[in-house]
């Protein structure tokens, strides 16, 4: 471009200086003619011209040029360096920029790697809490289930002398003392002189009341001043057999729901003439004691029993409360760094956490009954239950993974299915069982089930997957 610009000057200057003295030679020309012609000789030629003015012309343009030509050159030399300088300006400028660019990106680098650094260490930081909080958080469960322990053998032991009675003739007005008297003597065959020795802390109806508040007979509850005597009483229980009357012992909800299910188990060791014994919520066989945690280490002849699994001529039904392969059995695992005791308490929690209601999740936390996580989880608001069922089967399949890759001993009794169709028996829920009971003769057929049985269908799944990891490729 400055070459450029300098060649456009020098022909302006050059043009303009040989326009010049055209001009200038011209006019002395005409003025020289007509000085030299005569107007009365018309022969005579107006072209013609000495050579010595035409040799000074020459001269006088060439002085002229040659003035032109130092002026051009003069001022392209001035422009020139001019051009020089703004361009090395502009370049200086130029690697200013450049040297600052760099300055700036060395130093956002630098901070580019601390930041690196730095969530480096976060993220070593948040692996390190997560451990820890799920140790603690494992420290607590535990803790919580110790305590929980205590204040129920508390509780039991403070209802040590107490025993319940059936069935016995209700009075408006009676004075429950002097009945329990009588039922002594009279049913379980009392000497007199002893039944009047008994002393009685309290005795009363239960539930509390008139007798007009109630359209059914209610337990009789006697507690004994003496240990002793309330076992003289007990051990005289057998006298009743045959009779629509019938003693048990006091204890807490917690402990009759245990009860109930070791029950089955205590059952089927009868028969099979072991021995064994159903202490409070404690099950004894061969002198090893079982709580309902430990249901699933029970012997094989136990787990097979008739009431917690029945096999079908193309079903197995299975309990979800007492069968190990039910989701009520007590199966502790961790998830995500919290424990969960059983599948219905991973089920109910997430749902609680799906649909942001972490008050109701903390309660199905803290609770141990698997009814009570129902509950909980049941009374949750939601406005459109599809956004938990679009969830629901993915939370079942990862709780139902992890229940038997931790519990490895019940893979053996679902590989002992075989085949067959899995059904989760659950009168009452209509979404993981079959809606049918145990006993239920539509429970045979699985066609007529009336429920989904997610959880039967799941088990069928982790069942597949176990005999495919079983069975050595070829």
């Amino acid at each position: 471009m400055p070459r450029t610009r300098k060649n456009s000057r020098k022909d302006k200057y050059t043009a303009n200086a040989s326009t010049s003295v055209r001009m200038q030679a011209s006019n002395e020309l005409n003025s020289d003619d007509n000085d030299g012609v005569d107007e009365n000789e018309p022969n005579q030629s107006k072209d013609s011209i000495s050579d010595g003015k035409c040799d000074a012309l020459i001269e006088q343009f060439q002085k002229l040029n040659e003035e032109m030509m130092r002026t051009i050159r003069l001022e392209m030399k001035t422009n020139s360096d001019d051009i020089k300088l703004a361009f090395k300006s502009e370049l200086q400028d130029l690697k200013k920029d450049i040297s600052y660019a760099q300055t700036l990106g060395e130093g956002n680098k630098k901070t580019l790697e601390n930041h690196e650094t730095r969530l480096q260490t976060i993220e070593r930081e948040a692996a390190l809490t997560k451990g820890n909080v799920a140790k603690l958080s494992n420290q607590y469960t535990s803790m919580y289930d110790n305590l929980q322990a205590k204040i129920l053998d508390m509780n039991v032991y403070g209802r040590r002398s107490s025993l319940h009675f059936s069935n016995i003739p209700e009075v408006e007005g009676e004075d429950p003392k002097k009945v329990m008297r009588s039922f002594f003597e009279r049913r379980l065959k009392m000497p007199k002189d002893q039944v009047d020795a008994i002393r009685f802390e309290r005795v009363h109806r239960i539930p509390l009341g008139p007798k007009s508040k109630y359209r059914y007979t209610r337990v009789m509850t006697v507690k004994f001043n003496w240990y002793e005597d309330r076992e003289t009483v007990w051990n005289r229980r057998f006298e009743l057999k045959g009779t629509d009357h019938y003693i048990t012992e006091s204890f807490p909800k917690e402990v009759s729901d245990n009860r109930r299910m070791l029950f089955p188990y205590f059952k089927k060791a009868k028969e099979l003439k072991l021995k064994c014994s159903l202490v409070a919520d404690t099950l004894i066989i061969q002198d090893v004691r079982y709580k309902v945690g430990d249901i699933p280490r029970l012997p094989n002849e136990l787990l097979s029993s008739n009431t917690a699994m029945r096999v079908c001529p193309d079903s197995v039904l299975y309990h979800s409360g007492i069968s190990p392969l039910g989701p009520d059995s007590y199966t502790p695992f961790e998830c995500d760094g919290t424990m969960f005791r059983s599948v219905t308490q991973f089920m109910s929690y997430n749902k609680a956490i799906s649909l942001k209601d972490t008050r109701k999740a903390e309660q199905i936390l803290q609770t141990s009954d698997p009814s009570q996580m129902r509950y909980l989880a049941s009374t949750i608001s939601e406005k459109d239950d599809r956004q938990w069922r679009k969830m629901r089967d993915g939370f079942l399949t990862r709780a139902t993974s992890i229940k038997f890759k931790v519990h490895k001993h019940l893979q053996n009794i679902l590989l002992g299915t075989g085949s067959k169709i899995l059904g989760e028996c659950s009168p009452r829920d209509l979404e993981f069982g079959t809606g049918c009971s145990m006993n239920d003769r539509a429970a045979d057929d699985h066609t007529k089930w009336t429920g989904q049985n997610l959880g039967g269908n799941e088990l069928m799944q982790i069942r597949n997957q176990i005999m495919r990891r079983n069975t050595p490729s070829a």
